[in-house]
């Protein structure tokens, strides 16, 4: 992570806002995590699970105890006490608070390891100080990029390789990529470059193989398999390339757009 940050190189990553604020504000983040304060954000499946337990009226029928099944360090299921004998004492009505409690300081406790250890190697690279002017949601952006996709700005930084943006296929380009949704966008965006975000920046601060890379389209006149018959756009994602077949129509480039916004990224037509 912290690498990428260093390099301006975007993760497709999701972090939870509470992972964040640790980076930035350190262990004592967790020291008031709750059932109603970021258990839900962190693992909406045990927050699920512990709601049930909260609003059921049958557990005597569910046989739990005052214990955590965790992995050990060999990867066997063992059972850890969330208090005194917590293992011979039953989950009831009356205590079932407690036990809602106890689990998430258990869990806070579990998670506080992996997340310091997280923190220290990011600050091996970035010392702390510098990351304390960001909010997480500003470190969001710095380490996934913007959440959706300037058109205008796209296309202000893209160059033309074998073409002109006065071609015909380049006009029917952005002006088909401006139909698009913000999801097709994307899809067609990681098909040409690998990574469905931009760059905080925006695109000029598009990072390809070897640096900074303008986004690039990219047509082979002649008798380039590009121009077979129903011959659809190929990518060359190191370079931030797309490269785009001669067509008849708008109608024409844009059917096979869709088909690399639908199928592209899943493998194939990659060159």
């Amino acid at each position: 992570m912290a690498v990428a940050i260093r390099k301006g190189q975007l993760l497709s990553l999701p972090i939870v806002s509470r992972i964040l604020t640790l980076l930035l504000q350190g262990e004592e983040m967790l020291d008031d995590f709750g059932f109603d304060d970021g258990l839900e954000e962190v693992d909406p499946m045990l927050k699920k699970s512990l709601q049930w337990i909260m609003d059921s009226n049958e557990l005597a029928d569910m046989d739990l105890s005052f214990s955590m099944d965790m992995l050990d360090e060999r990867g066997q299921r063992v059972s850890i006490p969330l208090c005194d004998d917590g293992s011979d004492k039953p989950v009831i009505a009356s205590n079932k608070q407690d036990y809602v409690a106890l689990m998430v300081q258990a869990k806070a406790r579990h998670w506080a390891i992996p997340l310091a250890e997280l923190r220290a190697s990011v600050h091996k690279l970035i010392p702390a100080e510098h990351l304390a002017p960001f909010s997480a949601n500003e470190l969001e952006l710095l380490i996934s990029g913007l959440p959706t996709i300037d058109v205008d700005d796209w296309r202000e930084h893209t160059e033309y390789r074998g073409c002109l943006d006065s071609d015909k296929e380049c006009i029917w380009f952005w002006e088909i990529l401006g139909r698009m949704t913000q999801e097709q966008r994307a899809l067609l965006l990681q098909f040409a470059t690998g990574t469905t975000r931009v760059p905080i920046q925006g695109f000029g601060q598009l990072y390809g193989y070897s640096g900074l890379q303008m986004f690039t389209i990219a047509m082979f006149p002649g008798c380039s398999p590009l121009n077979l018959a129903g011959a659809l756009p190929t990518s060359s994602t190191c370079f931030n390339m797309l490269k785009l077949p001669q067509c008849s129509s708008l109608e024409d480039l844009e059917e096979r757009l869709h088909v690399v916004v639908r199928h592209g990224c899943e493998g194939f037509s990659f060159s």
